[in-house]
């Protein structure tokens, strides 16, 4: 019997209250042979299930090891029984999605079953991430696969399609390559709908009718705001959502509402119509059909591809040789011919449909033109700037081996955006993370994402690891600045020294590839002249779950990174035992949206530097800190070697954001931590 049945029958059980869940008496002891019981847990369960009951969005950072997933959980689980009602969980990491949906919930499923108490849960991911059955099967009857792709890899490939029952890509037990997943997967507006011979087989569609049903539904920050815009489409309404990770939360509203244009971007359009080295594309399959219109569309994709490269050309020129990225602060080159070529090729598209043979051409061609259109928007609303709010850039990239350039816009501030769609907009929205605050306090966060009515509760809790005991930080003193001659070897010196006894199951951290790649030649040679054997991985050999996949099977492993690496890598355990930070992750300055943002900053009276970058940074630094102790046994070193942390006045706020941890000067120091925790 489910929620609704058990309402209507008058049979509705009571869900357990928050505080049998936690504690000594707790539930969960029964069923997980580790548990401990957690005040800042129990603290945490309490302020959601009280923010629910008043109406009031929440404000929850809770340190590494609290159990927030479970936190968040029990009450809004709670809730939705109660109420008969739904809770979405935004997340902004796959691996934290895989966790609720493959671990936590089916774990509390059963422990609310054995209570009397059920309740629905399901995954909401973006179509894309699903095989479609009829793709897929015209692929194989067909054998147009193009040849760089390992048979090997196909052969499992078909065998799994075979024998999936969700065709979900996040349930493949091995690696594909996204070649071959974007020639599988599902295209929502290459989609037949209900007109599909496979419709009632539909893996999405049925996974669609799953989400719609469920009470609990977990998905990523980008499918939630795209569900925003699009309500019901992807989700049901819901009057509760928690925001895990929600330090990315202004970053993932940037992203959808920028926009981009790039030779890239026009040949995966181009592609699907017609690749002559591929003999892919829609045409492949008209070509009994008007010849004459095929023979004009062929020509016009050649034009296209001449006009855009011609166009952006201009655009290499106005970014020039010194330069790889550029701030454009007013209209320069207009798209006219380009456009013009875009619509002239939609129109042909258009004009195709009265000969296609079948429904699903039909489908396929009215897609294109569509895609076409956001072309033809991008490209126009780029060289005229017509979106008020917005910064404009170029940067350089290189597309089959030719120098070019890509086009972006993105809002300068989505504060406001955030503040009118989302939480004037929903009763309760639950935002938790490790690294929301900056000096202990929320207001840095609640404004750049627009929450700045009274409503709103708080909590602050630390972390139950015992950071002073098990991590040293090293600061080593008498250090160049980060701008000086000698810093770079400085640093690939100290790195090298501290590999000496660690023996790698280090990571890496830089703030720019260029250092970072800097810096892995010059360790890489200290270590082959220490006779040290270590394996060193750096960013960009490939995949990033691939890397971090490597360093875990070799423990004489270091691993280099920037960006991502700051953020979201999970190596608990002595896989990893030293997190070295190259400089402290100030933003580029001069980069275009942040310059931007310093601009609206200095125009309404204030200093950029203290109320964005530095509190950026800050937040930044605490996640790359945040990388070594994952599990209550974890232990080890964070090495810092940007002297700014020790000689400026606002250092001190960057070590005031961390745990409470001793910090040491002398690499002797550190030795001698290591050799006393590793003997233990």
């Amino acid at each position: 019997m489910n929620v609704r049945e058990r309402w209507n029958a008058g049979k509705h059980v009571i869900p357990p209250q928050i505080k049998n869940f936690f504690g000594d008496t707790s539930l969960l002891k029964g069923y997980l042979d580790l548990y401990e019981p957690r005040q800042q847990q129990l603290q945490m369960a309490e302020i959601i299930e009280s923010s629910i009951k008043l109406g009031k969005h929440c404000l929850i950072e809770a340190g590494t090891g609290t159990g927030k997933s479970l936190a968040y959980l029990i009450p809004v689980i709670n809730y939705v029984v109660d109420n008969d009602t739904k809770v979405i969980v935004s997340t902004y990491t796959k691996a934290l999605q895989e966790q609720l949906v493959k671990k936590d919930l089916p774990f509390l499923h059963k422990v609310y079953k054995d209570q009397g108490v059920e309740f629905k849960y399901a995954l909401s991911v973006g179509s894309e991430n699903y095989v479609c059955r009829r793709r897929w099967e015209k692929v194989v009857k067909t054998g147009l696969l193009p040849v760089y792709i390992d048979p090997e890899e196909v052969n499992r490939f078909v065998e799994w399609v075979q024998s999936t029952k969700t065709g979900l890509r996040l349930d493949l037990e091995f690696k594909i390559s996204p070649d071959l997943w974007k020639i599988a997967c599902r295209e929502s507006d290459f989609c037949l709908h209900n007109k599909c011979p496979e419709f009632n087989n539909c893996y999405f569609h049925r996974a669609l009718d799953t989400v719609m049903k469920a009470n609990v539904i977990v998905c990523n920050h980008h499918m939630f705001f795209l569900n925003l815009h699009n309500p019901r489409k992807f989700m049901p309404s819901a009057e509760v959502i928690v925001f895990d990770e929600a330090h990315t939360v202004e970053e993932v509203a940037v992203a959808l509402l920028g926009l981009d244009f790039s030779l890239r971007s026009l040949k995966r359009v181009t592609d699907s119509i017609y690749n002559p080295a591929s003999r892919r594309g829609i045409l492949s399959r008209m070509e009994d059909t008007d010849p004459e219109w095929v023979k004009h569309v062929r020509s016009d994709l050649g034009s296209c591809e001449r006009v855009i490269v011609e166009l952006l050309n201009e655009w290499v020129k106005v970014l020039g040789t010194e330069l790889t990225i550029k701030r454009i602060r007013e209209p320069l080159i207009l798209p006219g011919p380009a456009v013009l070529q875009l619509k002239h090729l939609q129109q042909l598209i258009n004009t195709g449909v009265q000969y296609s043979k079948t429904w699903e051409d039909e489908m396929e061609l009215r897609a294109i033109a569509e895609r076409i259109d956001g072309l033809i928007h991008n490209l126009e609303a780029f060289c005229t700037q017509c979106l008020d709010g917005y910064v404009y850039w170029i940067e350089s990239e290189i597309f089959n081996h030719i120098p070019t350039v890509k086009l972006y816009a993105a809002p300068v501030d989505v504060a406001k955006i955030l503040r009118d769609e989302l939480f004037e907009e929903l009763p309760v929205v639950i935002l938790t993370s490790a690294t929301i605050t900056v000096n202990k306090s929320f207001e840095y966060f609640k404004n750049r994402i627009g929450l700045t009515s009274g409503k709103v509760v708080e909590l602050l809790l630390d972390s139950p690891f015992d950071y002073e005991n098990n991590v040293v930080l090293y600061t080593p003193q008498h250090f160049p600045r980060p701008d000086g001659e000698d810093y770079a070897s400085r640093v690939g010196n100290e790195l090298v020294e501290l590999l000496k006894f660690i023996q790698g199951r280090m990571l890496v951290l830089s703030t720019s590839y260029s250092f970072m790649r800097g810096i892995h030649k010059l360790v890489k040679e200290g270590v082959e002249n220490s006779g040290l054997e270590l394996k060193l991985l750096i960013q960009g050999q490939g995949e990033a779950y691939k890397l971090v996949d490597k360093f875990k099977s070799h423990p004489g492993s270091v691993l280099f990174g920037t960006d991502t690496f700051w953020q979201g890598v999970d190596i608990p355990g002595d896989d990893l035992l030293c997190v070295a930070i190259t400089r402290l992750p100030f933003a580029v300055p001069t980069h275009p949206i942040i310059e931007a943002r310093g601009d609206l900053i200095r125009e309404a009276g204030g200093e950029p530097f203290k109320e964005y970058q530095l509190p950026e940074a800050i937040l930044m630094f605490r996640q790359g800190f945040g990388r070594l102790v994952r599990t209550i046994n974890d232990w080890g070193i964070i090495a810092v070697f940007d002297p700014r942390i020790q000689s400026l006045w606002y250092g001190k706020l960057f070590l005031q954001s961390l745990p409470k941890v001793r910090v040491v000067h002398r690499i002797e120091e550190v030795q001698d931590f290591f050799a006393a925790k590793h003997k233990a």
